[in-house]
């Protein structure tokens, strides 16, 4: 859990999305889950180094709500390991404006 204290400590100060990347690994003839890169800043400031960026793999249940504002935003991961899903590990919510919502199977901070 310490990927999500990380998360919820460093959405303090990068609270702004830059992208959102949805993505998919294909290898042979497997298809592969989706992932999810979120990049996250400080506004105003878009074109400096500093920022956080997530990745969400084995994304499942994607919604998205209205992306198109800037909106400080504050994402919410809850383990759901005990509902023994088979490909999903976590529940994340954007809380504050419903931007987006999905489950997931690891995060890393990269």
């Amino acid at each position: 859990m310490k990927e999500i204290d990380t998360i919820y400590e460093m959405q303090k100060k990068y609270g702004y999305i830059k992208s959102i990347n949805l993505f998919r690994e294909i290898s042979g003839e497997e298809c592969g889950k989706y992932n999810l890169e979120l990049s996250l800043v400080n506004f105003p400031c878009w074109d400096i180094e500093e920022h956080l960026n997530i990745i969400f793999e084995g994304v499942s249940n994607l919604t998205l709500g209205n992306i198109d504002n800037l909106l400080k935003v504050f994402i919410k991961i809850d383990s759901i390991a005990e509902w023994q899903h088979e490909d999903t590990r976590y529940a994340v919510k954007e809380c504050e404006n419903d931007l987006f919502a999905f489950r997931c199977k690891h995060l890393k901070i990269v």
